[in-house]
């Protein structure tokens, strides 16, 4: 909290004097229930999108936790076509992994595959290489 340059430090932070293991634990309680209100109203609406507190890590997405934007970051509308861009390539990003994971489930997988692939027919290659004239002849009858 800097009262002197609030737009350097953020606001006071008024915990209500509980320790900081009860406030955490009822801030995720307040997140649960907050999730499970917004997604009975998008089932409600007929819309398809969820919303999930769980961090990247705990859903296992394998994306970065995005960085935070601060209010002084929105000011300038330099600085607002930047974060809104940020955004939109973000999404563009969540969009392409998850075409690809509809597409190729397993893409690792697929590396591995095509990889052993293209060690296997690499091998016959280097056996030929390997042969002497004489032999490389007697291969080819």
């Amino acid at each position: 909290y800097n009262s002197k340059n609030p737009e350097r430090g953020g606001a006071k932070k008024a915990n209500t004097g509980k320790d900081p293991a009860t406030r955490r634990t009822e801030l995720k309680e307040l997140r649960g229930r907050w999730e499970i209100m917004c997604n009975e109203h998008l089932v409600r609406g007929g819309i398809d999108a969820r919303i999930d507190m769980r961090s990247h890590a705990e859903r296992g997405t394998g994306l970065a936790p995005e960085v935070k934007q601060l209010p002084s970051q929105w000011r300038d509308e330099q600085q607002r076509a930047e974060v809104i861009d940020f955004r939109t390539a973000r999404i563009e990003q969540q969009q392409t992994a998850a075409n690809l994971a509809r597409e190729i489930p397993d893409a690792g997988a697929e590396i591995v595959s095509l990889s052993a692939e293209r060690e296997q027919r690499a091998k016959p290659a280097r056996q030929v290489e390997a042969m002497p004239a004489a032999d490389l002849v007697k291969a080819w009858d």
